[in-house]
């Protein structure tokens, strides 16, 4: 296991004035790193060899562990003479026989004791079948049960044996809008192979949009996420994960090389985790209204008490927002428990408001403070205004 800290990491620690602060702050990841590891997982393609085969022995019954055996045997007999044959031919044999095997595509970190997987949906697109590197160094088959593409995110599942195996732990999934600029964090993932690394970092950044998806709200942390630790989890101090390790999002921010990290929130993920176990898209609601910034002209022209907030400017006739009471002129100044500044604030805050599910909404009317509920309605364009 490899503990590595940025250089701004370190000279914050030494500027905290405590000679015994970075000694404390690593000792306590090194304990975070030893727990949670055994929930880590790298990713890979299965060569087609392996496809063929863990077909044919699917069907001895995969609950029951024998297939599984099975499979582990025949492949490590086929493995060797292919490592053997690609040291040889190297990217000739690749290309002939369509295999990934040996490099994972990313990372993935296991949450119940069912064996459901996180990772980022990026790192498996386009892959139609899939294994699993524990750390103990067993292999495993790893199953799609669900996509959420607005959010890069995908849950897998372990067979029912392999959840069982006693070597393997579930991480606490933590709250990431607890978190704050400065606070450590640290991300652990399988770059090649079996063997895991871990890199500590402070949050540089929050909510940042990088263009991706239409819920952009990246962590971003002065840890460059590694090639194949996409997908493994971020973890704050407590060793819960906070946040799902992104390449995609570093790549287009730092289209010359890494020079940060970024992760998906976790809350984004939790939000959305029973549709993705029923196999369900899920389905964001649109509130029916029409919303704009606040600017001077505007502020004049709808007499607003305000300044910060979304101002709805029209409302769809029989929509959510229009049985709620609403209409032009009213301006959305909190969803639940998150302010607003901009309708792009709102449209965060719904991200995890899926369709048919209940949102409170704070709404200035000329200095007078109104609490509302609206019923988001389906909305497949994603967007929530």
């Amino acid at each position: 296991m490899l503990l590595a800290a940025p250089a701004r990491a370190a000279e914050a620690t030494k500027a905290s004035g405590s000679s015994e602060a970075s000694p404390a702050v690593f000792e306590t990841f090194t304990k975070v790193v030893r727990v949670v590891e055994p929930a880590v997982l790298g990713i890979r393609a299965r060569t087609g060899v392996s496809v063929e085969l863990s077909k044919s022995f699917a069907r001895v019954g995969e609950s029951s562990g024998a297939a599984e055996a099975v499979w582990n045997v025949v492949r490590a007999t086929v493995s060797a003479p292919l490592t053997v044959a690609r040291s040889f031919l190297g990217a000739t044999l690749d290309s002939l026989n369509g295999s990934d095997e040996g490099r994972n595509l990313g990372s993935g970190f296991v949450i119940d004791s069912e064996g459901h997987v996180l990772t980022a949906l990026h790192t498996i697109r386009g892959v139609d079948s899939l294994e699993a590197v524990l750390g103990s160094g067993r292999v495993a088959s790893l199953r799609v049960i669900g996509t959420d593409p607005d959010i890069d995110l995908a849950l897998l599942g372990l067979p029912k044996d392999v959840a069982k195996d006693k070597r393997l732990r579930v991480i606490q999934l933590g709250d990431s809008d607890a978190l704050a600029v400065g606070q450590w964090l640290v991300t652990v993932g399988c770059p090649a192979g079996e063997a895991r690394t871990a890199t500590v970092g402070l949050v540089s950044g929050l909510g940042k949009d990088l263009g991706l998806g239409p819920f952009d709200e990246y962590i971003q942390t002065d840890s460059a996420v590694r090639a194949g630790s996409s997908g493994g989890p971020v973890f704050d101090e407590r060793g819960k994960v906070v946040g799902i390790a992104s390449t995609a999002a570093t790549a287009q921010s730092n289209p010359k090389g890494p020079s940060a990290g970024y992760a998906i929130p976790i809350d984004a993920a939790k939000a959305v985790l029973r549709s993705l176990e029923k196999g369900e898209a899920p389905t964001r609601g649109s509130i029916g209204a029409q919303l704009i910034r606040i600017s001077v002209e505007r502020r004049v022209e709808y007499k607003l008490a305000v300044t910060n907030g979304a101002l709805i400017t029209a409302v769809e006739l029989d929509g959510p927002s229009a049985r709620a009471g609403l209409g032009p002129g009213d301006v959305i100044v909190a969803v639940g428990e998150r302010q607003v500044f901009r309708p792009r604030d709102v449209m965060l805050a719904l991200r995890d408001v899926l369709a048919g599910q209940p949102a409170k909404l704070s709404v200035d009317r000329h200095g007078a403070r109104l609490e509302v509920e609206v019923t988001p309605t389906p909305n497949p364009s994603g967007n929530a205004s």
